[in-house]
Formats: structure tokens, C-alpha cells, sequence
């Protein structure tokens, strides 16, 4: 009967014997093979047996996807007529399929497997469930096999508006939040001068002196009645020259 070889970066880990049923491979309990990988979806992958006998690998749809190697170079795939000597690449481990008798693992491999507790996903690492586990993280396999570019990130610009606002004074009240210490060149906090320290004629360009030789009222009745008196004179300019019109068209 056909097997599978399951193993990570380091060695294997597990061997599966197939028999005519499906089998899907996946992180969750559920699945017929279960891996505990971080990269891998709850159910990644199924094979799938045929008729003829042959074996059929049928991605689900998984996040990271399922990859090919073929000469040492990752091919995704959604579905694949899987042939003896296969490696399929799912998250960070490695699944060989073997077309033969079943081959048991080396008592080594045995010994080092019942040893070695792999988490299911970060939670579980996280809940102290896996004593000693570190998740590690190899940028350039991600990179060469997801095809995407490793993050080169840039300091940040001290002049940007995000710096400026991490280092404004903040209101009273207010709840701050911690600050990350980064190696940027920090920026000067700059506060307002005293009132005290001011410049004589800078205050006075700012705040002018107010002139109450005058009561308000008192100067509001001065410009009503100075108003009045000069709408009064144009009234009698005007009358006169009425008066002057009618008496010289009487005369003639």
C-alpha cells in the first residue's frame, strides 16, 4: 500500500499508510492526518484514490497553497495525478508520497518523534500548552517559495507628521499610551515661552492696550450726534438749492 513521508526543515516526523479511503491533511483535530503546522490551514489538502489505483492530491483551497517541487523548484497546484517519489510542499513542512510496501521509520526517528511536541498554531505555543517551542521564521525559504519580496523597512523620517505627533505635549486627562523607544533622532520638544520672558513690543503687537480715557457710552453719543449734524447740513444744501431753483424760474 502507498505511504507518506511527513517532515519539516530539520527531519521527518511521521509516516502515514493510505488505504482506499480519502485522506485529508490538514492543522485541524478533524483531519484523517493531522500536522502540527502554523502555516497550514485548518483542512489544506486531500488525496483522493482512484480507480486505476493512483492517487490524486486536490489543494482545498488553503491559504499558503499547496507547492510542487519539482527539481528543487516550488509549483503551486490545485489538483496533481500524484507518481512515486513526489514532494509537496504545505506551510513549512514536506509531504513525500511512496507507491509501494509500507516502510516503517528508523528506530531513531521513532525515538526523536515521541520527544518532539510541535503546537498546532500560535495560540496553543502561546498557552504554554508545548514546553521550549520557538517559532522560527526563515525569510528567504518564504520568500523563494511564496514568490513574494523579503520587507527591507526604512527608517522612519523624524520630520513626518507621525513622529511630530508622537512627541507633541498631549492634554491633561488624557490616557497616553506607551511609547516605543526606536533609534530615530528625536525631536525637540518645543513648548511656548513664558508670558514673563516676552518681549515688551511683542506683547503689545499681540495683546494692544485698550483707551478708556472715554467711557463707551460716552463716545458712542459723540459719534451719533456728529453723524446727525452732518446729515443735517446735507438736507439744507440740498433745500437751498431747491429754493434757489424755484425763486430764479418765478423771476423769469
Amino acid at each position: 500500500m502507498p505511504y507518506l513521508i511527513l517532515s519539516d526543515r530539520h527531519a521527518e516526523f511521521d509516516r502515514v499508510e493510505l488505504f482506499d479511503e480519502v485522506v485529508t491533511i490538514g492543522r485541524s483535530p478533524e483531519c484523517a492526518v493531522q500536522v502540527r503546522d502554523a502555516m497550514l490551514s485548518r483542512q489544506h489538502c486531500r488525496l483522493e484514490p482512484r480507480e486505476d489505483g493512483h492517487w490524486v492530491l486536490v489543494d482545498l483551497d488553503s491559504r499558503n497553497g499547496t507547492l510542487l517541487m519539482e527539481d528543487g523548484t516550488p509549483r503551486r497546484i490545485s489538483r496533481h495525478l500524484l507518481g512515486d517519489g513526489d514532494v509537496v510542499s504545505i506551510g513549512r513542512s514536506r509531504v513525500c508520497f511512496r507507491d509501494g510496501p509500507f516502510v516503517a521509520a528508523a528506530p531513531e526517528d521513532l525515538e526523536r518523534r515521541s520527544r518532539i511536541a510541535r503546537p498546532a498554531d500560535p495560540h496553543e505555543a502561546l498557552a504554554g500548552t508545548v514546553s521550549g517551542f520557538v517559532l522560527e521564521q526563515d525569510m528567504e525559504e518564504d520568500s523563494r517559495i511564496s514568490g513574494f519580496p523579503i520587507p527591507n523597512p526604512h527608517r522612519a523620517d523624524p520630520r513626518s507628521p507621525a513622529a511630530l505627533n508622537a512627541t507633541a505635549p498631549r492634554a491633561l486627562g488624557t490616557k497616553q499610551r506607551p511609547t516605543l523607544h526606536r533609534s530615530v533622532a528625536s525631536v525637540p520638544e518645543t513648548r511656548p515661552a513664558p508670558v514673563d520672558h516676552l518681549d515688551p513690543s511683542q506683547a503689545l503687537i499681540e495683546k494692544p492696550a485698550l483707551d478708556w480715557s472715554e467711557p463707551p457710552a460716552q463716545r458712542s453719543l459723540v459719534q451719533d450726534l456728529q453723524y446727525v449734524a452732518v446729515l443735517t447740513a446735507i438736507f439744507a444744501a440740498v433745500a437751498l438749492f431747491l429754493v434757489s431753483i424755484c425763486v430764479i424760474s418765478i423771476g423769469w
